[in-house]
């Protein structure tokens, strides 16, 4: 298994990153490529105003333990 230190809490049903097949109980791993070790870590990440209107990468791990890396529309 996998380990991680970011676990997904909730996902809204309606937005890009359910879409794109995150779902509660997964970790993350990476954004962009850049390793997630806190919360603030996926934060930052993702709130990057370079970043707002391209993909995001994410690599994650699902609760199968199963790591995958998936794209979050924009």
């Amino acid at each position: 298994r996998t380990p991680f230190k970011v676990a997904v809490q909730s996902v809204d049903p309606d937005t890009p990153a359910w879409q794109a097949g995150l779902r509660p109980g997964y970790g993350i791993l990476s954004v962009q490529g850049a390793d997630v070790r806190e919360p603030q870590d996926f934060y930052r990440a993702v709130e990057d105003p370079q970043l707002a209107t391209q993909p995001l990468e994410l690599r994650i791990v699902r609760a199968d333990g199963r790591p995958e890396t998936i794209e979050v529309a924009p």
